[in-house]
């Protein structure tokens, strides 16, 4: 060493080193190397930009990315294809399906689990997951809004408002007034009146500067 070294000098596989570790040849495992290419039985790599293992196209399914020019992944009819990273995807595995033109428009689906999609990215999204339980989409920076089978959400500006099935939910016209009400209470904030109430009957008002006054249901 450093210029030349053999192991297995017994055996017919025989390890060759030259210039360590700058080159090695092994013929017990196919493993060899000329930095800063590794090859062997199943893979080729010439690091750090090329990598290929396995059979991409095969029944064994491997990948082959030369970055960032594509990136190949996959088996049979499956695949995870990328073309100039992020701009270009493509994609049918692990039941996942889609493909994107980044940032103009995109869209995956898993099986009827789940969706998304968005254009203009990152300012228009629309997903939905759980068969359409959950349903979204927002437009950045008007408004954003996600439903569930309990809840209700919309924001935006100037107006945005929440509710549940549980009888919760509020409203806001931005700088007028908030509104929020549930089982037992409800309000009402704006400038220069607010008021509340709640289910036993208790109740209060502001109007500012002018009074402020409150009701209880035993007086």
């Amino acid at each position: 060493r450093p210029l030349l070294s053999v192991y297995g000098l017994d055996t017919s596989n025989r390890i060759y080193s030259v210039l360590w570790p700058l080159s090695q040849f092994d013929h017990r495992t196919g493993d060899n190397r000329i930095f800063p290419f590794f090859w062997g039985n199943d893979y080729f790599t010439g690091f750090p930009l090329y990598w290929h293992a396995g059979h991409p196209l095969g029944a064994g399914g491997g990948h082959d990315i030369f970055f960032p020019l594509w990136n190949y992944s996959g088996r049979y009819s499956e695949y995870d294809m990328d073309v100039v990273w992020p701009i270009v995807n493509a994609k049918k595995k692990d039941g996942v399906r889609g493909w994107r033109v980044w940032p103009a428009y995109g869209q995956y689906a898993k099986g009827r689990e789940s969706h998304y999609r968005f254009f203009a990215w990152p300012l228009g999204h629309e997903w939905s997951s759980s068969s359409g339980r959950l349903t979204g989409s927002t437009l950045i920076p008007l408004y954003y809004h996600e439903d569930t089978p309990t809840e209700h959400l919309f924001l935006s500006l100037p107006y945005s408002c929440a509710r549940s099935t549980s009888g919760d939910r509020w409203d806001a016209l931005l700088p007028l007034f908030i509104r929020a009400a549930d089982a037992n209470h409800s309000s009402f904030y704006s400038l220069p009146y607010s008021s509340g109430r709640d289910a036993d009957g208790n109740s209060w008002r502001l109007a500012l500067p002018l009074f402020f006054s409150s009701a209880h249901k035993d007086r």
